[in-house]
């Protein structure tokens, strides 16, 4: 009677040593199969700076996107040769050349938040302009203008630095990177659209609205992080040391930690001659497309992007990215 007794005990005791020992998948850590959560990406910290960061990167792509896929109706409306009309196109990317260092000091030095907010106006506001001048030239200084929120990226690269711990920068990272080919591939593609609707302009006139948007929230809802306070959590600081920002290097200083890289220095040496082609390439086909073949605006944009672009490929390779 005893024995019947304990084998009810001795089975339920086993069964919960057995549960006991197996893990519980309902309490253990989620993670999605595929595409991986923003929530995950970040670490479980605030997503915000990354979907802001995300907005602004896009659209400033669809800016330059739409430049190169428009250009034969720019080319038409300002009467250009292709001379000009390259080199108008092409001076964006010299302006970000040339303002990187600039704007890699402020952000040593100045609210990070404040130069995104600013960047991102720059492409909303120009980008109306751009829509409504009536010369070359002024279509000339509204592209450089446009050109600002392009150089703001060392601001973004630092604050998403700040943000996530350096175990979730890799997803944070490749989440940016994303940003920068959805654009190229629907850049070219919505301009088209837009364009054989509507006219020309509109392409840059309905950007200015997000731009506005992903300004106001850069500006109001996004904090400004400490410089370096991952690191110093890493390394066991207090909280209070680790919010305690250090003096920023000097600008001497900072260059020659920079030229002692000799990937740096390459990279340096390359790089001109590379924005420039880069920049130019979806013009030029833009412009082979409406001459030789009279393809207008929309379908320009539709083959640009299947000719030059393996973007559904990239795009998968940085969903999947863990």
């Amino acid at each position: 009677m005893a024995i019947t007794e304990r084998e009810p005990d001795l089975g339920s005791d086993s069964g919960a040593s057995r549960r006991s020992v197996t893990p519980d998948p309902v309490g253990g850590p989620k993670r999605a199969r595929g595409l991986i959560s923003l929530r995950t990406l970040a670490a479980g910290s605030d997503v915000l700076p990354m979907l802001v960061i995300f907005a602004i990167t896009l659209i400033d792509e669809l800016d330059k996107g739409a430049i190169g896929v428009l250009t034969p109706e720019i080319r038409d409306y300002f009467g250009l040769d292709l001379t000009a009309v390259t080199i108008v196109v092409s001076l964006t990317g010299v302006l970000t050349l040339a303002l990187a260092v600039p704007v890699g000091y402020l952000s040593d030095r100045v609210k990070r938040t404040r130069l995104t907010a600013f960047g991102a106006v720059a492409i909303g506001a120009f980008g109306v302009l751009t829509g409504i001048v009536p010369t070359l030239l002024l279509f000339t200084l509204t592209r450089l203008g446009a050109g600002i929120g392009r150089t703001m990226d060392p601001a973004h690269n630092s604050l998403l630095a700040d943000y996530y711990p350096p175990e979730s920068r890799a997803g944070v990272y490749s989440y940016k990177q994303l940003a920068f080919v959805l654009g190229g591939l629907i850049g070219p593609l919505a301009a088209g659209l837009v364009a054989s609707l509507f006219v020309w302009q509109a392409a840059f006139v309905v950007l200015a609205i997000p731009a506005f948007v992903a300004a106001w929230f850069a500006l109001t809802r996004m904090r400004e992080p400490v410089r370096g306070e991952q690191e110093r959590r890493i390394l066991g600081a207090s909280e209070e040391v680790a919010l305690t920002a250090e003096r920023p290097p000097s600008l001497g200083e900072a260059m020659r930690i920079g030229w002692s890289v000799r990937t740096l220095r390459r990279i340096l040496y390359a790089v001109p001659f590379l924005v420039g082609p880069g920049l130019a390439i979806l013009s030029l086909l833009s412009l082979f497309y409406d001459d030789v073949f009279h393809v207008g605006p929309g379908a320009r944009g539709v083959i640009s992007k299947s000719a030059v672009s393996p973007g559904p490929m990239r795009i998968l390779a940085v969903c999947t990215t863990a």
